[in-house]
């Protein structure tokens, strides 16, 4: 299913945005943060970085 919402804060740690997005949920912005530090979503995101033009922005509130 397709949403469009407005969020509260948001993030763009990696510099840029993109006109298309992925959502995934978690509880809360501090839950985001908390999977983009993790060490295994560190390994898999440096494989992102050169493979694809993509970031990873932390909305909350969507």
């Amino acid at each position: 299913m397709w949403r469009q919402g407005r969020g509260g804060r948001s993030e763009v740690p990696e510099d840029v945005a993109h006109d298309r997005h992925v959502a995934i949920e978690f509880p809360d912005l501090e839950g985001a943060q908390r999977a983009c530090a993790d060490p295994a979503c560190l390994v898999v995101a440096e494989i992102r970085r050169k493979t694809a033009s993509s970031t990873i922005n932390p909305v909350e509130g969507v």
